[in-house]
């Protein structure tokens, strides 16, 4: 399912919480205004979930480097950024302080 918030588009999974998750990451006290990126800044989205919030500082200019381990929001996040034609250079892969392989 497709839902607009202001000039963005998004593609939520039915039954989830998704939607309450890209209302959250597009919120402008949780996310947006605290950190104010801007065009250049380099933004890390460490659990980018469906890239609600990758969507809104690529679109703004800043470059991105977005993980998500799991492998349905990753699929998620791809579709989002591609459909709000926006680039971020994405990972289907955790961040941790080990390079040893860990079960998630």
């Amino acid at each position: 399912m497709i839902i607009e918030r202001g000039s963005y588009k998004f593609d939520v999974r039915n039954d989830t919480l998704d939607e309450i998750i890209i209302d959250e990451a597009l919120c402008p006290s949780e996310y947006i205004n605290p950190m104010r990126p801007r065009t250049g800044d380099i933004i890390l989205d460490i659990g980018m979930n469906i890239g609600g919030f990758s969507v809104f500082a690529s679109s703004v200019g800043a470059i991105v480097y977005g993980y998500e381990p799991d492998p349905s929001n990753y699929a998620q996040a791809v579709k989002n950024l591609e459909l709000n034609r926006v680039s971020c250079n994405h990972y289907n892969s955790a961040v941790s302080d080990t390079d040893k392989p860990v079960k998630f």
